[in-house]
């Protein structure tokens, strides 16, 4: 018996870029990513946990810095280049920016201060048998209310070699990013030439004739 695949997470708009949202990829290891998107140029060409992803790209570190920056709005310093990572302040609003415009956690981990929210997945950036983690965390005290918002971009490297085979998490994907063009239909230049017919025949149709005089 086959089982349906859950319903996927309306992408997010974020300055013109159309991102996928990590949780629609978590069982995928780096190594999986790779098959249909290239871990240098980004741009993904294929299926991926049952979506096609034609057309999107594997987001960097850097692309992930200005998603997040997009949120900080310059209430902190900016992110980047490269690996960087923001621990705030209680009653941070961009965290709640950032889940207002409908971002789907990838996992929560109940504690007993509160519950901790994380959307996170792989970026394409890798060394050797390390990557990068681009990870949102926000942790909300169920007691006091305060809200404790955490940004990080987690180079494996700093804890050591990560199985990129068997450590599945979600992927960071989208639609703008590298300048990565969207596929043309294929049967776009059969198109545009119908139209063209269509306007000359139009154009003849309209013209006056003329009357030979005898």
């Amino acid at each position: 018996m086959l089982l349906a695949r859950p319903v996927l997470a309306a992408p997010v708009i974020v300055d013109g870029r159309e991102w996928l949202q990590p949780a629609d990829f978590v069982d995928l290891s780096w190594n999986d990513i790779r098959q249909a998107c290239d871990p240098v140029t980004g741009a993904c060409n294929g299926v991926l946990a049952g979506v096609d992803v034609t057309g999107y790209a594997w987001a960097s570190v850097d692309d992930l810095n200005a998603l997040f920056n997009h949120y900080l709005q310059g209430n902190a310093p900016p992110l980047g280049p490269g690996p960087d990572s923001l621990l705030d302040s209680c009653y941070s609003p961009w965290a709640d920016a950032f889940f207002a415009d409908g971002w789907r956690e990838t996992a929560t981990i109940p504690n007993p201060d509160g519950t901790e929210v994380l959307v996170y997945g792989w970026l394409r950036d890798a060394s050797g048998a390390a990557a990068t983690i681009g990870e949102f965390q926000d942790s909300r005290q169920g007691i006091s209310g305060c809200q404790l918002a955490f940004v990080d971009l987690v180079a494996t490297t700093a804890t050591g070699p990560v199985d990129l085979s068997a450590d599945n998490r979600g992927a960071w994907l989208c639609r703008g990013c590298e300048d990565i063009p969207s596929p043309v239909p294929v049967d776009s230049p059969a198109m545009l030439l119908a139209l063209a017919l269509a306007l000359v025949t139009l154009a003849c149709r309209r013209r006056p004739l003329r009357r030979t005089k005898h």
